[in-house]
């Protein structure tokens, strides 16, 4: 299951990152007028790096990546279907060319739910440092 990747009590053991992929489907992404959710795929992908860092993968069209990068929130609610927070720190856009991604600096979280016992939602959320808004959803389904 996607969810735990971040929950991977080995990755402090490795320098090399762990990633998970997950089926489903992408309901919404968008950074401020840019509407990506049409060419968003069918896959999300989830990094978790030795230092503690993770990242939320969308993936847009034949070779264009959005990821939505921060550290796993420590405060968890009570009685809540939440799974896991993630506070964004960063959003990355990868265009597929083989450099290094543009990195932009926000402020925002993504967080994980369980809706049933075999689907999820991820909705990230918040804005970029000059103002601008993002937002990125994903529906996990399980039993893809």
């Amino acid at each position: 299951m996607f969810v735990a990747v971040a929950g991977a009590g080995h990755a402090a053991q490795t320098t090399e990152p762990q990633f998970a992929q997950v089926n489903g489907t992408c309901q919404r992404l968008v950074i401020g007028k840019q509407d990506m959710t049409e060419p968003c795929g069918k896959v999300l992908g989830r990094s978790l790096h030795s230092d503690g860092r993770t990242g939320i993968y969308f993936f847009v069209g034949q070779n264009h990546i959005v990821t939505f990068s921060g550290t796993v929130s420590t405060e968890r609610k009570r009685d809540s279907m939440e799974v896991d927070t993630i506070k964004v720190d960063q959003l990355l856009l990868n265009d597929g060319r083989g450099k290094d991604p543009q990195r932009l600096g926000a402020r925002g979280k993504c967080v994980t739910a369980r809706m049933t016992e075999t689907t999820f939602t991820v909705s990230c959320s918040g804005t970029l440092q000059q103002g601008t808004a993002f937002s990125g959803s994903f529906l996990i389904d399980k039993s893809l």
